[in-house]
Parts: structure tokens; sequence; C-alpha cells
């Protein structure tokens, strides 16, 4: 088409004319176009602005997926509107989003749930896979932060971390499984592996170090730093405003509370305390 001297089975030579040189489609629903310039459009009516230029039918629906040999799927990209600055990469990464803006979500069904939460970043596996309306949350690696629905500004970093908090606010967990069990807790800090475990609605506690804290479930304003500080035995559960420093911590009992341990050496009682906040 438009030449004498083809050099395949189809062949375009666009010189000379000012419109596209392929078309399916109309001018006003284009499905397919490659223009002079040799740039490829997919669902674009307008001018190409790079090589490859293709326009969503829908936020919710990837724009490019790829498959491996068995046709299932491994990667999805999806482009939301232009105003919300979303980036979603992954299978079902983002897939439910509507109005939420500014977040990023990178692995298979991560942050896939969401749909108004903004300023949100998941990385990893399922990484804040059931966020619906939870703003400012971070989730690093496999089903860090999975069961978040509508909490906000927890980060989580390590896999398992975080993974069963729904509407708890300001936690921060590094380490894998560390705060794994907290589902409602406000303002816990747990760095190391299982740190704080099975913490499930306590607040504010504080624990550093392999397994430390990890007894803890409704206790709150405690402070464990050590390799499994508050481990085993009469480990605190639903104490409070104690603070164990050392290896193997231990309490005279599982609600004590007012108290400091230093090694099992130095004891002491401290000032009480009687609300979690």
């Amino acid at each position: 088409v438009g030449t004498t001297s083809p050099w395949g089975q189809l062949s375009i030579n666009p010189n000379g004319i000012t419109g596209p040189a392929f078309v399916i489609g109309s001018s006003t629903a284009t499905k397919f176009i490659v223009d002079n310039g040799g740039n490829v459009g997919i669902g674009r009516s307008g001018a190409l602005s790079s090589r490859l230029d293709i326009t969503n039918s829908a936020t919710s629906s990837a724009v490019i997926t790829l498959r491996d040999p068995l046709g299932n799927v491994s990667v999805e990209l999806r482009a939301g509107t232009s105003t919300l600055f979303n980036t979603f990469v992954g299978s079902s990464a983002g897939a439910s989003n509507t109005t939420g803006s500014n977040n990023t979500a990178n692995g298979n069904i991560a942050f896939s749930k969401n749909t108004i939460g903004g300023r949100n970043t998941a990385n990893g596996y399922a990484a804040l896979w059931s966020n619906i309306t939870g703003d400012d949350n971070t989730a690093t690696g496999y089903n860090a932060l999975l069961g978040n629905s509508s909490g906000i500004r927890n980060t989580a970093n390590g896999a398992l971390a975080l993974t069963s908090n729904t509407t708890g606010t300001f936690n921060t967990a590094n380490g894998y499984a560390a705060l794994q069990s907290t589902g409602f807790g406000i303002g816990n800090t747990a760095n190391g592996y299982f740190a704080l475990n099975g913490n499930t609605t306590g607040s504010y506690n504080v624990g550093v170090g392999y397994l430390a804290g990890n007894n803890v479930s409704t206790g709150y304003d405690n402070i464990f730093l050590g390799h499994d500080a508050n481990g085993g035995g009469n480990a605190i559960t639903t104490g409070f405003n104690n603070i164990g420093l050392g290896y193997n911590i231990k309490f005279p009992a599982v609600s004590s509370s007012n108290m400091l341990n230093i090694g099992n050496f130095l004891f002491a009682n401290l000032p009480a305390t009687t609300t979690s906040t």
C-alpha cells in the first residue's frame, strides 16, 4: 500500500500522507494505530507520545498482562486515572482501586481490595491485601499487613509482619512475624524475629530483640529489650507498665505490672499506671 516495491506480504508506505500509517477502528474509537513515525497506539485516538502508547479501558482492568506457558497470569500492569498518581504492578495488584490516590503496589494480589485508601505502599505477595480505606501504610514482605482494612500509619517490614492487623494504627513492625497477631493495637513497636508476636489488642508496647515480648497479648505500656525477653514461664501477657532488659527476662506472674527487671538480677517497682493511655 503506497509503494510499488513492497518488501513484505503486507507493506505500507505512509510517505506523503498526513494521517497514520495503519489504523484499526475509527478516528473516535481507535483500537490499534501505527503513526508515520512508527509509534504504536492501543486504544488511542489522539497523538502518540511514545513508541508504545496505551489507553486503558477501565482503572480496574490490566493494561498489560504477561502469562506463563500454562496461561497463568504472572504480571499485570494497571494504569489508573492520571490525577490519582497510582502505580500497580502484579497480578490483581490494586485491582479494586476507585478513588484512592498516591498508592504504590508491587506484587501478586498486593493491595488488591483497596478502594479509597491513599498514600499507601505495598511491596510483596498479598501485602496490604485487605486494605480498603486505610491511609499512609507501608508494607514490605510476604503477607505484610495482609489483614489491614482501615488501620492508618502502620509500617510493616518482613514476611507476616503485622499480618493480622485490621484497624490498629501507628504500629511499627520490623522482622519476620513481628506483631503478627495484633488486630486492634495502637502505637506498638516491634523490632526482631517474632518480636511482640502474640500481641492482639495491647497498645504502646516496645519489643526489641529475638522473640522480645512475644508473650504479651493484651498488656500495654511494656518495654522488653533483649533476646527472648519476656518469653515462656511467667512471661507477661496482660500486665502493664513493665520494663525488662536482658536475656530471658521473667516476671512473677503473667499479669505483673509496674515492675522493672534488669538481667534477672536487679528488680524494682515502678510508679503505678492504671490506663493504657
